[in-house]
């Protein structure tokens, strides 16, 4: 069962939630864009897990398909966050192409730009969980 393991936890330690956190990134860290996000992280100073802070704007749609969009890459990163090599504060912007999306493609997209990004071991499964979201 996928998610069974408390290493797959996302806790709350684990969230970027103060502005400056995401200016920081912004102004500093690197960029990434795929159809469904753009990605943006920075390595960590201090030791401790990934971080990850997700950004949906109201272009993206009603609150219902952005708090969906939400939801897709926060698990996406729950699932892989084992795989990033070294600790990074992630910040994903949804785009408008992950409103069609399943939990399986936004994983496999996620997976792909963290190998782009040189921050993913190239390790785990090609293919995500069964069934989506």
């Amino acid at each position: 069962m996928i998610g069974g393991s408390s290493d797959f936890r996302f806790r709350p330690g684990q969230h970027l939630k103060r502005g400056g956190e995401f200016a920081k990134l912004k102004a500093h860290g690197n960029r990434l864009t795929t159809p469904m996000f753009i990605l943006n992280w920075l390595p960590r100073q201090v030791p401790g897990p990934s971080r990850l802070g997700v950004v949906t704007g109201k272009r993206l749609g009603i609150a219902v398909e952005r708090n969906r969009a939400r939801r897709l890459l926060r698990e996406a990163f729950r699932l892989i966050q084992g795989e990033i090599r070294v600790p990074v504060d992630l910040v994903l912007v949804a785009r408008q192409a992950i409103r069609e999306q399943k939990l399986n493609r936004v994983l496999e997209e996620l997976r792909k730009a963290l190998l782009r990004a040189g921050i993913r071991a190239n390790a785990g499964p090609a293919a995500g969980p069964e069934g989506g979201s």
